[in-house]
C-alpha cells in the first residue's frame, strides 16, 4: 500500500478517539482524504474508502512491530519522499 501525503494537519478528532491512555501525537499528515498520525507509540492511517469515504479501514502500526524501514529523499525531479515499513 502506499499513500502520498501532502499537507501537515491538526490531530483529527477520529483519531483522537483511537489514542491509548498516555500516547500523544507528535504530527498527522493528511492525502485528499486519508490521515496520518505518528504518535510517541505508533503510526497510525487511516484510509477512507469506496465514493463517499464513509467506510474507513485504520492500520495502527506500533513502533514494535517494526523491524525493518528505509527512507529515500526527494530530488530535483522526483520531489516526494518515500518512507518504507
Amino acid at each position: 500500500m502506499a499513500w502520498t501525503f501532502t499537507q501537515e494537519i491538526d490531530t483529527p478528532d477520529s483519531i483522537k478517539e483511537l489514542l491509548i491512555v498516555g500516547e500523544e501525537v507528535h504530527l498527522a499528515y493528511k492525502t485528499i482524504r486519508d490521515v496520518a498520525v505518528v504518535t510517541n507509540k505508533r503510526i497510525i492511517i487511516s484510509d477512507k474508502q469506496g465514493i463517499t469515504g464513509e467506510k474507513i479501514e485504520v492500520y495502527p502500526i506500533p513502533f514494535k512491530s517494526i523491524v525493518i524501514y528505509s527512507t529515500e529523499n526527494g530530488g530535483t525531479f522526483d520531489v516526494n519522499s518515500e518512507l518504507e515499513l
